[in-house]
């Protein structure tokens, strides 16, 4: 079961996760427009180059949730919990690679 101290709402201010409702939002329209790209048979350039700013938005969406969450873990953990929650940061972060 899932610590309600350890959940994103728990982690950040409501401005935060506001601006990534935002972004998903706007990335949740761009993958529409793909599909649309697609059945409208567009070129491979512009349709690649749509899934690349989706990529870049995903990206940044994850970045900041991560600095959010160490910047929790090393501000309110005991330094030795919060190295191995940071551990296990870069260990889900080298998945995404």
């Amino acid at each position: 079961m899932t610590d309600p101290e350890d959940t994103i709402s728990a982690t950040m201010p409501p401005d935060t996760v506001e601006d990534l409702g935002v972004r998903l939002r706007r990335i949740e329209g761009q993958i529409r427009g793909i599909a649309r790209m697609l059945e409208d048979d567009r070129t491979c350039e512009d349709v690649i180059t749509q899934l690349l700013a989706v990529r870049a938005g995903m990206d940044r969406v994850a970045r900041e949730i991560v600095r959010v969450h160490v910047d929790r873990c090393l501000r309110d953990m005991p330094p030795e919990q919060a190295r191995d929650m940071v551990m296990r940061i870069v260990t889900l972060l080298n998945k995404l690679s």
